[in-house]
């Protein structure tokens, strides 16, 4: 074994010098190694070669100037805004017509997870644009508690981010036994897998020995342990553990230790049989010994008058009083937070037996404690796992089709109606004189201006004119729009308790006018702070599943509609908008079901973008013009349930009808394709009536009208006892044929929004087409219609049968 010894002489401490002592044959051959620091002053290790202190200090600063400097760059490169979490790489020159090219940078530290949920907004010189985040981002989410530096980002989820770390103080298990202070010293430790060699470091006061020739060295000016002359001691060998109860006497075996300056050579010692435990001992656990079998050596070192409590033998001690026994196995717990202290009879020390990680103890008023120094990492989200290492999350601009506006471009990242950081960029356009957004600066003859003035000025020139008057601020827009339009719909701010010449919006300082350039001269600074345009909003298919929930579907339970067909019977479907397996043109007769309306693929998209992995079966029965034959129809639907689809989905249909319509043709042929296992999902029509249109008038299948953004009946809708469920249907903004965006309002866009959720469901588990229904009509949030309860669904509901109401079930007539 490997053990340490220091020398205390005069006051001064010599040390530690290393010993190696291995028991062979009855005999204990103990190697001096020298002094534990030899080898480790004045050099700075790196690799295998050694470096002065002086290069290694240069070393270091260099880095550090290096790091700093790179840190620097980092920051002009990525142009960083005040907001820290996002750098733009846009482009800032653009001439009329051309679209924004370039990326936001989202920057996360290690430690941050910004939600995927989030909403990111372009507001585009005045022109909003708002987008789901995760469909901007290729990088993989991970799941955790969301977390965004100085900013409010509760709850947990999917999001962007890596983990970070942060070092916690586990406790540590232990075990020790006492020992009389004759055996056991005044301090020590244990290194991990107690089994093992482990130094046990004693302190031994007046050592003499044999060679001694007087003071070997002095302190160092400040105090120091002198070490500038170093004194092999005598060899101090350590009692033995566990089974070996047979010590060697040390006091009659006495290590030769090698002359002062020399290096020291094997010594060999005759073990006797029986020991006397002498009164300064140091023991350590075996590391692994020449001989591969634990073993236990004991040394006497002389000093004056020091002695041990007298024992029979090497097995027998005197009892401690109370529950203490002398030997006795005892655990205990220690952290580097939480110190373990036990109280010892006087006369007595400790020994360790055995730790996981590296434990410590000292001896210290009547107590042994025992302290650790082990940590370790654990990583997660959070303030307290936050680094330096830093993610970041591209985000394209130019796919988006944005044409680049004069003025001010500001980029920003809002989750649960809160910003969580943003950033602003100038666009400069040429060819467009720059304007300020808020508070236009009109430039004007100035000049004395009459009535007469006035009659002569074309209508530019009096609506320039009035709003010179004002001097509250007026957004540049609603200035290009009223020069367009004789009436345009604004947004009125006014100062606090105020009143204008608008609409009141409930209690907020806020009133909404129709303005045009004559209610525009009554306006004043003395009640109003700016106008702004009242945008219009439409409601984007990502918004309406807000509302069904359908992203929470695929992003918790990872349904996307894989493996499931939906066969959409409309106007045809544009593959390069919407991706389409194969279908049938029944208008043309052929196998090119390409849209050349629009209708059929906007209905598309909407299933699409429900369940993303569903498989689209185009059939085309409406031409270009919008008009169809129920004959064509007819062949349609047949050719859905040929090809064994799982889902059909209508957003066409024709006649009225106040109650069940199986007599007619394809109400008929609806019902059968339900029978025959297909989910069929049929819009009610849009003539704000009570009455249906034909294939949602059939008995079997799933009528589907439409509500707003509101959870309100939207008042186009044809609604009566007869519908299943409700989905959004109001201002959906959706794709048409030739790929740009559109607002659509229509049960047209409930149907295939129901579509799409079946094809979720469907994947997650096998249901009846009524029982879907069924599940889709239990589900869902109650909308009350004449008295009666009828399902808006919920699709998250719908997967997990969470049961929230019951459907009303007309069977009708």
């Amino acid at each position: 074994m490997v053990y340490k010894k220091y020398i205390k002489r005069d006051g001064k401490t010599y040390g530690p010098y290393l010993y190696h002592s291995i028991k062979k044959d009855g005999k204990v051959t103990t190697k001096y190694l020298g002094s534990h620091e030899e080898n480790k002053k004045h050099h700075l290790s790196l690799g295998r070669k050694n470096i002065s202190p002086k290069v290694g200090r240069f070393v270091i600063v260099f880095l550090s100037v290096v790091a700093v400097a790179l840190l620097i760059n980092l920051v002009f490169v990525l142009k960083l805004f005040s907001t820290g979490n996002v750098a733009s790489e846009i482009q800032q020159d653009y001439v009329a017509g051309e679209e924004i090219k370039g990326q936001v940078n989202l920057i996360l530290q290690h430690g941050e997870l910004f939600p995927a949920s989030s909403s990111f907004i372009i507001d585009n010189a005045g022109n909003i644009n708002e987008y789901n985040l995760q469909d901007l981002i290729s990088n993989s989410v991970v799941e955790g508690n969301f977390y965004v530096k100085d900013k409010l980002a509760e709850g947990s989820g999917f999001g962007y981010g890596v983990e970070g770390e942060k070092e916690v103080f586990p406790s540590v298990l232990f075990s020790f036994r006492v020992v009389d202070s004759g055996i056991g010293s005044l301090s020590g430790s244990t290194s991990s897998g107690g089994g093992e060699d482990f130094d046990v470091s004693v302190v031994v006061k007046n050592d003499t020995t044999s060679n001694d020739t007087g003071d070997t060295g002095g302190s160092s000016g400040d105090g120091a342990p002198a070490e500038e002359t170093e004194e092999p001691p005598i060899e101090e060998t350590p009692t033995g553990q566990g089974e070996d109860s047979s010590l060697p006497d040390s006091s009659e075996s006495q290590v030769q230790e090698p002359p002062i300056g020399e290096s020291p050579s094997e010594v060999t010692e005759v073990a006797p049989e029986n020991t006397v435990p002498p009164s300064e001992t140091t023991e350590t656990a075996p590391e692994s010994t020449d001989s591969g079998e634990d073993s236990g050596v004991s040394s006497e070192e002389p000093g004056p008058s020091e002695s041990a409590p007298s024992t029979d033998s090497a097995g027998e001690s005197t009892g401690i009083t109370g529950e203490i026994v002398e030997g006795d196995i005892i655990e205990g717990f220690v952290s580097k937070v939480n110190d373990y202290e036990y109280d010892l009879p006087e006369g007595y020390s400790v020994e360790i037996v055995e730790s996981d990680q590296e434990v410590n103890f000292e001896i210290k008023d009547g107590k042994a404690v025992f302290t650790t120094d082990y940590s370790d990492v654990e990583k997660g989200f959070g303030e307290d796992y936050i680094t330096d290492e830093i993610l970041i999350v591209p985000i394209s601009l130019t796919e988006l089709g944005l044409i680049a506006r004069q003025g001010t471009l500001k980029i920003s990242f809002n989750y649960n109606e809160q910003e969580l950081t943003s950033a602003s960029q100038k666009i400069v356009v040429e060819g467009v004189e720059e304007t300020e957004e808020t508070n236009e600066s009109l430039e004007f003859v100035n000049e004395t201006v009459t009535a007469q003035n006035l009659t002569n000025m074309t209508r530019e020139e009096r609506i320039r004119f009035k709003f010179l008057q004002k001097d509250f601020k007026i957004q540049s827009k609603v200035i290009d729009e009223l020069l367009l339009r004789d009436n345009v719909r604004v947004i009125i701010e006014l100062k606090q308790g105020k009143t204008s010449i608008g609409k009141k919006l409930g209690g907020l300082d806020f009133e909404v006018l129709e303005l045009n350039e004559f209610n525009l001269e009554l306006l004043n600074a003395l009640s109003v702070d700016e106008i702004i345009i009242d945008e219009p909003v439409s409601l984007l298919v990502n918004d309406a599943e807000q509302i069904i929930r359908s992203a929470d579907v695929r992003n918790e339970f990872g349904l996307s509609g894989q493996g499931k067909k939906i066969c959409i019977i409309d106007t045809g479907v544009e593959g390069s908008v919407t991706d389409f397996s194969y279908g049938w043109d029944f208008v043309n007769d052929d196998n090119d079901p390409t849209d050349d309306h629009g209708h059929g693929t906007q209905v598309a998209y909407i299933a699409k973008t429900i369940a993303p992995d569903s498989e689209i079966v185009a059939v085309k029965v409406i031409d270009s013009s919008g008009n169809g034959y129920e004959s064509d129809v007819l062949q349609g639907l047949q050719y859905c349930i040929d090809e064994n689809v799982d889902i059909i989905s209508f957003s066409i249909g024709a006649g009225s009808y106040s109650g069940f319509c199986d007599s007619n043709v394809v109400a008929e042929l609806a019902n059968t394709a339900v029978s025959d296992g297909i989910f069929v999902s049929t819009a009610t029509g849009n003539d704000e009536n009570e009455n249906l249109v034909s294939p949602a008038c059939a008995s079997k299948v799933t009528r589907v009208s439409a509500t707003d953004k509101n959870d309100n009946i939207a008042s186009f809708a044809n609604v009566n006892e007869f519908v299943d469920v409700f989905a959004p249907g109001k201002d959906i903004q959706t794709k048409t044929f030739d790929g740009s965006l559109v607002s659509v309002s229509g049960t047209s866009a409930s149907a295939p929004m129901v579509a799409g959720s079946a094809a979720l469901i469907l994947e997650n588990e096998s249901l009846q087409p009524e029982d879907l229904t069924y599940r889709f009509a239990s589900t869902g949030k109650p909308i009350e219609y004449n008295g009666i309860n009828i399902s808006r669904i919920d699709v998250y509901n719908a997967v997990i049968n969470n049961f929230t109401m019951w459907p009303y079930g007309y069977v009708g007539n």
